[in-house]
């Protein structure tokens, strides 16, 4: 029987907190015990504690496939959240597509597929898309919004909202990513300070940004489409890709 800290390769909000029936296999030992989430341990470790009646042997560590959940207890209230979603956002000859799908899942449902993640803002001047919790999300967008109304620029605009996003204490617990842009820039904003513009002109954020963005550096460097064409076009990639993403595809164009 192996005992120690279990580092796992998935997101903590997955497995329920307490009380959840691990199996723990090695090379030359295997055991049923509980594995219980601390709050005091780095996010995504777990410590197994095997049964009393078995012998547990030498604490050490284990690999993170080596253990396996099995019948779990009930999700908490805590752990069910509102999943991730993809935007897009494609800069090629001085204009801007910015691209979101509309499934809003809850848990293991669909409750929403035609939710709209990308909106127009500051006038029609900038487009704006969020990934994460739709409040926050809104929220941060209307910070951006009064931002750029007070700065008159877009990169500057950014850099304030980065900033009051890591210092003020109300802010910081905003779970978010924002893409903004105009037809001269394109920034990706995160809750940790960062603001990033890309190099090829793609952005892509939410769960189903890696094939995304993929997808549109492919149809950017092999067709002749255009921006919004292939903002559509990789979001519907993705959608086949991603279970929280679908093809109900909404594209703003600047």
């Amino acid at each position: 029987m192996l005992a120690g800290a279990v580092a796992l390769p998935f997101p903590r909000t997955l497995i329920p907190s307490f009380g959840c029936t691990a199996r723990i296999g090695g090379d030359t030992d295997t055991g049923i015990g509980i594995c219980n989430a601390s709050s005091k341990t780095a996010p995504n470790t777990y410590t197994f504690h095997p049964p009393k009646s078995e012998n547990a042997g030498p604490k050490r560590s284990v690999a993170p496939l080596a253990c396996n959940f099995v019948n779990p207890c009930g999700v908490q209230g805590n752990d069910m959240r509102i999943r991730s979603t993809t935007i897009l956002a494609v800069r090629k000859d001085g204009k801007l597509a910015v691209a979101g799908d509309g499934q809003v899942t809850f848990d293991k449902t669909i409750m929403k597929h035609g939710a709209r993640k990308v909106r127009r803002i500051a006038g029609g001047k900038v487009i704006a898309g969020f990934a994460g919790s739709a409040a926050d999300g809104i929220t941060l967008l209307e910070k951006f919004e009064s931002k750029f109304n007070e700065y008159k620029d877009i990169t500057r605009a950014a850099v304030e909202l980065a900033k009051d996003w890591r210092q003020d204490r109300a802010l910081r617990r905003l779970e978010a990513l924002l893409i903004v842009g105009n037809s001269d820039h394109l920034l990706v904003l995160s809750g940790t300070g960062d603001v990033i513009e890309p190099d090829e002109g793609i952005a892509a954020i939410g769960s189903g940004g890696p094939y995304a963005q993929a997808a549109a550096a492919a149809l950017l460097r092999n067709t002749s489409m255009s921006a919004d064409e292939v903002a559509r076009k990789a979001l519907e990639i993705a959608g086949e890709i991603c279970i929280y993403t679908n093809d109900k595809v909404i594209v703003e164009t600047l």
